[in-house]
């Protein structure tokens, strides 16, 4: 239970970090409910990156993700972006935009991709202001989106390296 932590419900969300694309890393930045229980509940993915996906360690594919869990079966909308240009080593900006109708992604400032909408089911009944989510930045080690301690990777870096610079959040107004 996360009640005594700083949660919101809807707003921009953005992250300056940079991270080590070495085998086996794993960062990722997301905003999960505050009352989520196991098997129910809502995440949005804003930044997901492994060395795995793609087969090399010098990837340019993340994902952004809207997860909605109902009995343990999670229902997801994915927006994978290949940013040729994107060298995770430098500081980039990673950004999700949470409406009452959509979750929209942006890197460096600029809009990727497709925004999901939220506005049918099951997306309606989790994303459309029911509950607060709080933000997490994590780095974990795994392949293949299992973590290394399940899974572990031929070539795992240690230690890994993720450095963030800041972090923003923008609430709207209260109406």
């Amino acid at each position: 239970n996360f009640e005594y932590s700083r949660a919101w419900t809807f707003g921009y969300f953005e992250v300056n970090m940079a991270f080590d694309p070495d085998t086996g890393n794993w960062p990722a930045l997301w905003l999960r409910h505050v009352n989520q229980t196991n098997g129910n509940g809502a995440e949005i993915d804003i930044f997901e990156w492994q060395s795995s996906v793609g087969g090399s360690s010098t990837t340019t594919n993340y994902a952004g993700t809207v997860h909605s869990w109902d009995n343990l079966v999670d229902t997801s909308a994915h927006t994978y972006q290949l940013l040729p240009s994107a060298v995770w080593s430098d500081y980039n900006t990673y950004g999700v935009l949470w409406t009452k109708s959509q979750v929209c992604w942006y890197f460096n400032n600029a809009l990727v991709g497709n925004c999901v909408s939220t506005t049918s089911a099951p997306f309606n009944t989790q994303f459309a202001g029911q509950e607060a989510m709080f933000l997490i930045l994590s780095e974990q080690a795994g392949c293949n989106w299992a973590y290394s301690t399940k899974t572990p990777c031929t070539g795992q870096v240690s230690p890994l390296d993720m450095k963030v610079r800041w972090v923003h959040v923008y609430s709207p107004p209260a109406s």
